[in-house]
């Protein structure tokens, strides 16, 4: 549910000269409210424990499928390119040129029946091991078909994939293999080559969400991406934007009284984007500031995997922080 913050003072006229006449950072109520909410929050996620398993989207599935579709072509059509290549001509053979690729042809064929006798007179062990190979497919065809339709198994048997003839965990460690090798650099691959060009955190996010991307492996974009700055750049204030809406929201989550709504958001807000240490010397504004970068440096550590370098708090814009805090506040 919406609603305004101003709502309340509309119903007490003396409330709205008491909050423009006050001053957020002298209201140490709210201030040591919100300073309790980060604290226990940054506590939590220290004891947090790492998550064992990774979601996946759907969207990953079908961009995983179209790339194994993709090589497949690929190898096919290389195929078809050496089987066509021009066989050069070698002068003063003329038309005898062709007997003789023929007589070679022959000689081949019977090269290979002989080698295939050969094979049908050994042991039987590699019958045996073929058999077991054919068993332990058909197995995984079954799993596989108890956990789908029957359309959806049949659409995927003729992909050409072979993913059909793989268990449920060797899908999952494929598809982690796959996100971690080829999807995420051939992201900043096509960021890097602007066919792709995100220009604020919305387009950012459609961009991985379209290719079955989560947002918490902003982290590794950033790594990808250190010769990329302008993506850097979006992708650490996207992460930061994501990590001080936690924190609006704990801060709304845990208002008691309606009417101090406004007054606590205002200083959330200040505390999170208040004046760093080298634009102030007031006492406050460093312990504050120290605060928040803790419980920030902690927050993408656990959700994201970044570790923060002090190079990155040089480049960070507040109001491109607030108009993504007002964007996310929207969505």
């Amino acid at each position: 549910l919406r609603m305004l913050l101003q709502k309340s003072c509309v119903q007490s006229p003396g409330a709205v000269q008491r909050l423009q006449s006050s001053d957020p950072e002298e209201n140490m109520a709210t201030t040591n409210f919100v300073r309790k909410i980060i604290t226990d929050s940054m506590q939590n996620l220290e004891g947090e424990a790492p998550r064992e398993t990774r979601p996946i989207r759907w969207e990953l599935g079908a961009c995983w499928v179209q790339h194994l579709q993709n090589q497949t072509s690929e190898k096919a059509d290389g195929k078809k390119s050496d089987e066509t290549k021009d066989v050069p001509t070698v002068k003063g053979l003329g038309k005898q040129f062709g007997q003789l690729k023929e007589i070679k042809k022959k000689s081949d064929d019977k090269s290979g029946k002989s080698a295939s006798t050969k094979d049908s007179t050994s042991p039987n062990t590699n019958d045996a091991h073929s058999d077991n190979t054919a068993s332990t497919k058909e197995d995984k065809e079954a799993i596989l078909q108890k956990a789908l339709t029957e359309a959806a198994f049949q659409r995927l048997k003729e992909s050409e994939t072979g993913l059909h003839a793989k268990s449920p965990d060797e899908l999952i460690e494929m598809a982690y293999k796959y996100y971690d090798d080829t999807a995420l650099p051939k992201l900043v691959a096509d960021f890097g080559s602007l066919e792709l060009s995100p220009v604020d955190g919305r387009t950012l996010t459609d961009f991985m969400h379209t290719r079955g991307l989560q947002m918490r492996s902003l982290g590794q974009v950033v790594e990808l991406s250190d010769k990329l700055p302008h993506i850097q750049s979006l992708c650490i204030h996207e992460m930061v934007v994501r990590a001080f809406k936690h924190i609006v929201r704990a801060v709304i989550a845990a208002v008691d009284d309606i009417n101090d709504m406004a007054q606590s958001v205002a200083s959330c807000l200040n505390i999170l984007l208040g004046p760093f240490p080298e634009e102030n010397n007031d006492g406050k504004c460093g312990e504050d500031h120290n605060l928040r970068q803790k419980w920030l440096e902690v927050f993408l550590m656990k959700r994201f995997g970044l570790a923060w370098k002090d190079e990155y708090s040089l480049d960070l814009r507040k109001y491109a922080i607030l108009r993504g805090l007002c964007h996310k506040g929207r969505a």
